[in-house]
């Protein structure tokens, strides 16, 4: 995009990762109090869903529920619960967001990580399962019916934030923009034209090569859509002359035997964009496509691009992409 006085940004730092807002056409006073609420929501989803900040709401949930008592969740954290648990059920607990204690056992942004001892892995295993969580809609409340449960958002909290972000612009009336929470991207509209027409042109994306980072496979277009891509060189370490990279088997509590080397889906949800990268990673092509089938009603249609572990590419008819191999 070339960048023109009419366009306002804002850049800054959540979810671990650096996030930036372009809208268009905008002066820079006409923008400024919209990228603050922008900017105000992202945060808030944040504090709503870190993991990793004890005064979350997420971890106060997780630290202080009392076994099968409901407890008051904000209609945000409610929300989000319950997206996840819907993907959870679909996949039989394949994707399945529990496995919080899991994730910090394995700990994969540390210095240097090491493999967990299969007993510990053993242990937390007991307090994972979707199952575990009931949902009580009248009273916008959550019961889970065991000890030790950690919820992780990492599949699927920048989607959640990006998608409540794209709420607020539409709600300011911004028909043209676009949104990045570290490779999650979100666009309202089509690019708008400089010199003052609305243009149609979708934003063009580019697909990382998860071979090699540095370069990249091809482009996607995107109008009014979310991408999201989950790949094993995200989040890995290697040990012993293994690769253990951070998508776990909830029912193993290890790393899943690689079939995909990245999975990107793009969809009209940031979220479920976001959820269903790491879905059909878990799950492969065909289950995933039945997946989407179940989704499409309510979703509207979904689009991927997948690179193999043999590096082959494969795409979705509608997913308009275009190779640079």
């Amino acid at each position: 995009m070339q960048k023109h006085e009419w366009t306002q940004g804002i850049d800054f730092f959540a979810f671990d990762t650096l996030c930036s807002i372009r809208i268009m056409p905008y002066s820079r006073s006409a923008a400024a109090p919209i990228l603050k609420d922008a900017w105000e929501t992202a945060h808030l989803v944040e504090q709503t869903l870190n993991m990793f900040d004890e005064t979350s709401e997420l971890s106060c949930l997780c630290n202080n529920y009392a076994i099968s008592f409901p407890f008051q969740a904000s209609a945000m954290l409610y929300s989000f619960i319950e997206d996840n648990l819907r993907i959870a059920a679909l996949t039989d607990g394949q994707f399945d967001f529990t496995v919080g204690a899991l994730i910090k056992l394995w700990d994969f942004l540390a210095d240097n990580p090491e493999v967990p001892a299969k007993e510990k892995i053993a242990n937390l295993l007991q307090s994972v399962g979707y199952q575990h969580l009931s949902l009580l809609p009248e009273r916008r409340s959550v019961v889970i019916d065991c000890k030790g449960i950690q919820l992780d958002p990492g599949a699927s909290g920048k989607g959640f934030a990006l998608d409540k972000v794209s709420v607020r612009l539409r709600q300011h009336h911004v028909q043209h923009a676009v949104l990045d929470f570290g490779g999650n991207i979100f666009t309202i509209g089509g690019k708008w034209d400089a010199v003052g027409s609305p243009g149609g042109r979708p934003w063009i994306t580019a697909l990382r090569n998860p071979t090699d980072p540095g370069s990249v496979i091809g482009s996607v277009p995107l109008v009014d859509a979310g991408i999201a891509t989950s790949s094993w060189y995200e989040h890995c370490f290697k040990k012993d002359g293994e690769v253990y990279y951070h998508i776990l088997n909830p029912y193993t509590g290890f790393p899943l035997p690689m079939e995909l080397k990245s999975m990107t889906i793009i969809s009209p949800s940031a979220l479920y964009s976001d959820i269903l990268s790491t879905a059909f990673f878990v799950l492969g092509l065909e289950k995933g496509m039945r997946l989407a089938e179940a989704l499409k009603e309510d979703i509207g249609t979904i689009e991927y691009v997948a690179v193999t572990k043999d590096d082959r590419i494969l795409s979705s008819p509608g997913a308009g992409f275009n190779s640079a191999v």
